[in-house]
């Protein structure tokens, strides 16, 4: 977007490294959901074994799978000539996903660490405000996103659902969420709630959208 915008040459050029860190972080992210699987079966066996077979098996000899000779790979790697090597590197680094025999590697490592051993004991940090884990969301009055586990929100300890504006109708008293603008009840008018102040991203979308017009 910015090499679309300032017209410098050259600037598109900025998006090479960031990309490649980029990636990098994707491969990363894929030996952290190898570690996860085996946290979950608890069984380094079948996770070596179906992790190997997405390098590829032949249909009728998939339980020929011989786990040393793919870990055995990586080790070959050191082996070739450097130049190759360098090659292998730049060709791969665009990849989404490692290569296999490594991840068989790094995850056989893990197996045999002493972080494991200390997950499956339960010495582990909690997420005991559910603020990294899936399910239903509640906003607070105080506009966070609190989940729905929770009987208080995190950030400002207002019980979850007594909102945080005006609490009634002004003509029934009739207790209301904080964005009603009519009462369900008396359809009485409320007072209209202020408008959230434009961030500065806002203000420069709206600025480069009138100035592309």
């Amino acid at each position: 977007m910015l090499a679309s915008v300032v017209p410098i040459p050259g600037i598109g050029l900025l998006r090479i490294p960031l990309l490649i860190a980029f990636w990098e972080w994707y491969r990363r992210a894929e030996f952290t959901c190898d570690r996860a699987a085996l946290l979950c079966v608890q069984d380094l066996e079948p996770s070596l074994r179906a992790l190997a077979k997405l390098a590829g098996s032949v249909k009728g000899y998939e339980d020929e799978l011989n786990l040393d000779s793919a870990m055995q790979q990586h080790a070959a790697r050191g082996e070739v000539n450097k130049l190759v090597l360098v090659v292998s590197i730049l060709e791969n680094a665009s990849n989404t996903h490692p290569f296999v025999p490594v991840r068989l590697k790094t995850l056989k490592e893990f197996a045999a660490s002493p972080e494991y051993d200390r997950i499956l004991s339960g010495d582990y940090k909690r997420d005991v405000l559910g603020l990294h884990e899936g399910g239903g969301r509640v906003k607070c009055g105080c506009g966070t996103l609190v989940n729905a586990k929770l009987a208080f929100c995190p950030q400002c300890g207002r019980p979850l659902g007594q909102p945080a504006g005006p609490s009634a109708c002004v003509q029934c008293a009739t207790p209301l969420p904080p964005e009603t603008k009519f009462c369900p009840k008396c359809g009485a008018k409320q007072a209209a709630a202020e408008a959230p102040q434009q961030g500065a991203l806002d203000k420069f979308k709206n600025t480069a959208s009138s100035f592309f017009k």
